[in-house]
């Protein structure tokens, strides 16, 4: 991805650990006409370099990777909310939770929703299945190594929607509704900064926060280490150091 620059990246992850490879094996060996070796009674070609790490306990390390590659200025994400809701093999890789931490750490995001049936053997009752579109508008990259600089809160014009995205109807033609999914996941969500360390303060910032006052005009974070405290603290005006050292 480091080698790729564009407006709007759009990604559609496999959702869990079905991998696509096992499903459509022929119609992979159909297309590409390779006439490679096949085995067992079912007669399938080694599928090894098919496998999506999405569909194992590495998704969420490797949704992490990607994002950071990223050089775009949307990153759109469609993923759904089974979660935990079905059987083992059929739940979610990636939490809502950790689609929006790892989305945060690039830019703002908006989040929207439809709700649709979901694929079943008619099994399982599935209730409240709806797909997820994520739509994070990247803020700018700040390259200098050492600055002492404000920074915005996110009702900022500076952070603000797009034009793109501004005029957000509610069915944005697609039938998608858009919903404060950070709110609905947890209203104290804490935000970790992808400068996270080990002695970062993102554990103890609920208890943090409720030694501050409730409202704040200017907020100082002259020791910010890896941002945790000052990208969690509502105030009108921000003064952040930070030092990074080669």
């Amino acid at each position: 991805m480091t080698k790729y620059e564009g407006d709007i990246v759009y990604i559609d992850p496999p959702y869990n650990s079905r991998q696509y490879s096992d499903a459509y094996h022929f119609l992979e060996n159909l297309a590409q006409h390779q006439k490679p070796e096949v085995k067992g009674v079912a007669r399938k070609m080694d599928r090894s370099k098919l496998k999506s790490s999405y569909c194992t306990n590495r998704a969420v390390a490797t949704f992490r990777d990607l994002i950071g590659k990223i050089k775009a200025k949307y990153i759109i994400v469609f993923y759904n909310n089974t979660g935990t809701k079905i059987n083992s093999r059929s739940n979610a890789k990636i939490s809502d939770q950790e689609i929006l931490e790892i989305l945060q750490t690039r830019g703002q995001v908006f989040t929207y929703e439809k709700a649709i049936n979901a694929f079943t053997t008619g099994k399982t009752n599935v209730e409240d299945h709806k797909e997820r579109l994520f739509v994070c508008e990247v803020y700018p990259e700040v390259n200098s190594k050492t600055q002492n600089f404000q920074i915005k809160n996110s009702k900022s014009k500076q952070f603000k929607g797009s034009k793109l995205f501004k005029d957000r109807k509610p069915t944005l033609g697609l039938g998608l509704v858009e919903l404060d999914l950070e709110q609905e996941i947890n209203s104290e969500t804490i935000i970790k900064s992808p400068l996270n360390y080990t002695g970062g303060k993102s554990k103890l910032l609920p208890q943090l926060k409720e030694k501050f006052p409730q409202e704040l005009e200017v907020f100082y974070d002259v020791f910010s280490g890896g941002a945790n405290v000052g990208i969690n603290i509502e105030a009108k005006k921000f003064i952040v150091l930070i030092t990074i050292l080669d």
